[in-house]
């Protein structure tokens, strides 16, 4: 009984490892808190603010602030002021967030 026992501790052990391995944490999309510079610090990978949610209400846009599009995976203006997807240029919007999108995998 107590061989059954450790073996399916053993066993359990084994699939919760696997399990976790196989999980991709980048693939989830940064919650609006994590993309809040206000209240948050810079996403890491750096290349993660690609995929922070233009539409969270995260200030005011401006037309000379660009964002990532995800969905398009092209760089636009009217980006949001407090939100991580905003960059300064087109050049550097696509020098950080060029494939990136889970689409472009």
């Amino acid at each position: 009984m107590a061989s059954t026992l450790a073996l399916r501790i053993v066993l359990l052990t084994i699939f919760l490892f696997l399990l976790h391995s196989s999980i991709d944490v980048e693939a989830a999309a940064p919650t609006k808190d994590e993309c809040d510079r206000r209240i948050s610090r810079q996403p890491q990978p750096r290349s993660r603010v690609c995929q922070c949610d233009p539409n969270y209400d995260l200030g005011e846009k401006w037309m000379n602030h660009i964002y990532y599009n995800p969905a398009t995976q092209s760089c636009e203006e009217n980006g949001r002021e407090e939100n991580w997807n905003r960059f300064t240029s087109r050049a550097e919007c696509m020098d950080l967030c060029r494939g990136t999108s889970p689409a472009a995998r």
